[in-house]
C-alpha cells in the first residue's frame, strides 16, 4: 500500500509540473520583437513628412524656367515675316499660251523589233491639266514653268514620272511641247524658247498586276 500511494503522490506531482509549465509559465523573448515593430513603424512615419518636402521643391524651380520660353516666341515670328515680305514684292508673274504638241507617233516607244505605245499619260503645266493637242494659258512666276509629267505601260504594270522646271526666256508669248523618250525630261521645249533648270527622275516601278 505504501509503494502504491509514493506512485500516486508522483504521478500527481509530475501532472501538476506539467500543467504548471504548460499554462502558467511563458517565455518572455516574444516582447523585444513586437516593440522593434512598433518601432519601425513609427520611424517610417517619421520620415513620410521629410520626403513631402523634398518633392515640393523641384515645382518652384520649374515655374521659375517658363517665363523664359515666353521671351523667345516673338523672336521667331518677327524673323519669319520679314523672309516672307520680300518674296512678294520680288515675284513677277505673267501669263504666256503653251500648246501641247505631242503626238501619237511621239509617244511610240521602240523596243528590239516590238512597237510600245503608254496606256495612259497625263501632263500637268503648273499645276493645270493640258491635254493632248490643246492650247492653254498658263501664268508663270518669276518666268518659271513647271511640267509634271506621268506615265503607264500595260495598263499599270509598268510606270513612271518626271518633274520638270524650265524657265521660260524674257519677251515669249507662245511655246509648243514635244516629246521624245530617248531624252532624260521626255517633255522638250524649243532651246530659243525655254532653258531646263532642274529635271526630277524618279525610279521606274513595276507591279504585279
Amino acid at each position: 500500500m505504501n509503494i502504491r500511494r509514493i506512485i500516486y503522490l508522483l504521478l500527481i506531482t509530475t501532472v501538476a509540473a506539467l500543467l504548471w509549465y504548460a499554462y502558467v509559465y511563458q517565455p518572455t523573448p516574444v516582447q523585444p520583437e513586437i516593440t522593434t515593430a512598433v518601432e519601425t513603424d513609427i520611424e517610417v512615419k517619421e520620415k513620410k513628412p521629410t520626403n513631402r518636402k523634398k518633392t515640393a521643391t523641384p515645382a518652384k524651380k520649374a515655374s521659375s524656367q517658363k517665363p523664359a520660353e515666353k521671351k523667345t516666341t516673338p523672336v521667331k515670328t518677327a524673323d519669319t515675316i520679314a523672309k516672307k515680305a520680300p518674296v512678294k514684292t520680288n515675284a513677277q508673274t505673267r501669263t504666256i499660251s503653251v500648246h501641247n504638241g505631242i503626238t501619237k507617233k511621239m509617244l511610240t516607244y521602240k523596243y528590239l523589233f516590238m512597237k510600245y505605245k503608254p496606256s495612259s499619260l497625263s501632263i500637268l503645266v503648273n499645276g493645270q491639266e493640258l491635254e493632248q493637242d490643246v492650247t492653254q494659258n498658263i501664268t508663270l512666276v518669276n518666268n518659271q514653268l513647271t511640267i509634271e509629267l506621268a506615265w503607264e505601260f500595260l495598263n499599270g504594270k509598268r510606270t513612271g514620272a518626271r518633274t520638270i522646271i524650265f524657265e521660260i526666256l524674257p519677251g515669249v508669248d507662245t511655246i509648243e511641247l514635244t516629246f521624245n523618250w530617248k531624252e532624260k525630261q521626255k517633255v522638250l521645249i524649243d532651246e530659243d524658247v525655254a532653258k531646263v533648270i532642274s529635271v526630277e527622275e524618279p525610279e521606274e516601278q513595276l507591279s504585279e498586276k
